[in-house]
């Protein structure tokens, strides 16, 4: 299955550098776990980024830059395209061995009888940070967000009105998106909020205060 949705070159150079929060470098290493483009083209940047650190005189800092303006060129070009998923090692990070225990009911909190989060604990306050599993034939009720969610599909499949997410696709959503999320499959996400979902839809009033109640359930 071709992986569609990347992230943007300034994220990837960001995570390259190590400029990215703990929580979102995490949903990129996920992404280049299952994505061997995006996975070549970080070491690729990580290795344009030493050869700037090392140099020591000005003309090898501009080639030095003018390559890594010509990586960037070529990114925006190339993170659009569809790109088959790559083989993923049964030991790759923690993330995974705890999705691997989808199995197991004493690590997943029940939201519903279809819809259950485990939350990873990256020791970053600043983002709510969970494994989302959403079995087959279930919707997410209908949300927007008041702020960023960043969600990478380690697991399965998922569709909303935007279009259909496979394994490895890496998504970012904000207000601007409104939408119910549904497996058709048995699906497990990787998820980085950083601040609350909005419900919509009739029963969303209701939905947000239950939410509230139960810190931020439903996440996905």
């Amino acid at each position: 299955m071709a992986i569609r949705f990347h992230p943007k070159p300034e994220i990837l150079i960001k995570y390259a550098s190590g400029h990215l929060s703990s929580a979102y470098a995490m949903a990129v290493e996920l992404h280049t776990k299952f994505c061997v483009g995006c996975s070549n083209h970080v070491t690729e940047l990580e290795n344009i980024g030493g050869k700037l650190l090392n140099s020591s005189q000005n003309s090898s800092v501009t080639t030095g830059f003018d390559e890594l303006m010509l990586k960037i060129d070529n990114l925006d070009k190339e993170t659009n395209k569809p790109i088959e998923t790559g083989h993923i090692p049964a030991d790759i990070n923690t993330i995974m061995q705890l999705a691997k225990t989808s199995g197991r009911k004493r690590n997943w909190k029940p939201i519903t009888s279809k819809i259950s989060n485990l939350a990873v604990d990256l020791g970053n306050k600043d983002y709510d940070v969970n494994l989302i599993k959403i079995k087959a034939g279930s919707k997410v009720p209908a949300h927007t967000h008041k702020g960023t969610e960043v969600t990478v599909v380690i697991n399965g499949s998922f569709k909303d009105a935007y279009g259909d997410y496979n394994v490895g696709d890496f998504l970012i959503r904000d207000a601007s998106y409104n939408h119910s999320p549904t497996a058709d499959v048995d699906c497990i996400c990787f998820a980085v909020t950083d601040a609350p979902l909005h419900y919509t839809g009739l029963f969303g009033p209701f939905i947000n205060w239950f939410a509230g109640r139960q810190s931020n359930a439903f996440r996905h």
